[in-house]
């Protein structure tokens, strides 16, 4: 028990500070390139924030044998957009009140730039497709759903990047390791360590929790949805939280909800691919909780405008599912 228990301190400690780099790291491209923040946040910083999800669900289908490793993927991929869009996003809103109170930004509500409305209606859309394969078992309706989703995932970011916009009152933010060493050498140095530090942090937290709740007997599948993306929600949850405080609202918002929509496009085609797909009631009351959530944010980042106690809805969505999977 004391063992686990060091190794998810050291997993999370590990994580936090590649999360800090990364951070660094996206301010950094954003600054340097013409993409925009909301084409940076949304699409670049995802693809580093996800690889944690990436190891642990190829790490199940591969390692472990069975239908329980194939639930535990399963899980995974139905437990990122979940948790971003109950907890993450309540975490968020706490950074902006701290924010507030201590004067780093002006306002409780965010302010965001209108076209990230547009990974919203990718989710919301695509989403609960993931419903069908429980309701039509075949396996033929795998691999069309595979290639709808793949293909929206190119379409998305087609259309993020003609809806780009550089948003104006940006602070330039140079890497950490320029300060010690040269230009190119420090950007390779610091995405190497951002990848390393990823990979060990999360797999320190991903075992040491497996570990700590084997006990608790619950369903592989929805204890995967539950507890693994507490662990590997770390880095963009940390990252969003960070542009919050400072005020940075559209790139805090476009890397949670651009993690997601990679969630709702690349990987669920990549699991419609590999393996044989399994939903349950657990996995259903998250697609439907976070389909529920990521059409409220739709209609509130069109307004441009998503006050704070919107943020904290999603964790009464997160309390319900806990509490039905406990009870059960």
């Amino acid at each position: 028990m004391f063992y686990d228990l060091a190794e998810l301190v050291a997993g999370i400690l590990i994580t936090f500070t590649a999360s800090f780099l990364l951070t660094n790291l996206v301010e950094h491209i954003q600054n340097k390139t013409n993409l925009g923040r909301s084409f940076v946040g949304s699409i670049v910083a995802p693809l580093f924030t996800s690889f944690p999800e990436l190891v642990v669900f190829l790490t199940s289908i591969l390692a472990v044998q069975g239908e329980k490793g194939h639930e535990i993927g399963i899980g995974t991929l139905f437990g990122q957009p979940f948790m971003t869009a109950t907890i993450s996003y309540g975490l968020v809103g706490i950074a902006v009140a701290l924010g507030f109170i201590t004067h780093n930004r002006k306002y409780t509500t965010m302010h965001v730039d209108k076209n990230l409305a547009i990974p919203y209606v990718f989710i919301s859309i695509l989403f609960p497709f993931l419903l069908l394969p429980s309701i039509i078992n075949f396996i033929l309706l795998q691999y069309i759903l595979g290639c709808i989703f793949l293909a929206s995932y190119f379409l998305f970011v087609f259309t993020m990047y003609k809806k780009r916009t550089q948003l104006e009152g940006s602070t330039y933010s140079s890497l950490i390791f320029r300060k010690a060493l040269p230009s190119k050498v420090a950007l390779l140095v610091q995405i190497i360590a951002i990848i390393v530090g990823l990979y060990v942090g999360s797999t320190y937290m991903v075992n040491s929790l497996v570990s700590l709740s084997a006990s608790l007997g619950i369903n592989a599948l929805g204890l995967s949805i539950l507890i693994v993306p507490v662990a590997t929600s770390i880095p963009e949850t940390l990252s969003s939280m960070i542009w919050a405080f400072r005020g940075e609202d559209s790139l805090s918002i476009s890397s949670l909800v651009g993690e997601k929509a990679l969630y709702s496009t690349f990987y669920p085609a990549i699991g419609l691919f590999s393996i044989q797909w399994i939903n349950n009631q657990y996995s259903d009351m998250s697609i439907i909780f976070t389909t529920i959530i990521s059409i409220i944010l739709l209609v509130y980042v069109r307004m441009q405008k998503v006050p704070i106690y919107i943020l904290y809805s999603g964790i009464i969505f997160f309390s319900i599912f806990a509490i039905y999977i406990f009870n059960l």
